[in-house]
């Protein structure tokens, strides 16, 4: 998990592959989630990356599919951050 300079906050399913943007803490261009938001959802990620606890991240769309994310690319259609 790690923030660009642009504000889009990427993080990663599992490995160092499949890293991907969810959200931008500085304008919401495509993404579902708002940059309000966003900034609380790092928030949240870093106390659980901290407390070695599990997050799950749920996507929009039956035709999302984890192996297919595009490496380093925005995944607008996350819409739930909850840590396990």
């Amino acid at each position: 998990m790690g923030l660009q300079a642009g504000g889009s906050l990427f993080v990663s399913l599992n490995d160092v592959n499949h890293i991907h943007s969810i959200c931008n803490i500085i304008a919401q261009g495509t993404f579902t989630i708002e940059p309000a938001l966003c900034k609380t959802i790092y928030a949240m990620l870093l106390q659980a990356k901290a407390l070695n606890q599990t997050v799950g991240i749920y996507y929009n769309g039956a035709s999302f599919n984890c192996g297919a994310n595009p490496n380093w690319g925005g995944v607008p259609s996350a819409y739930y951050v909850e840590i396990k």
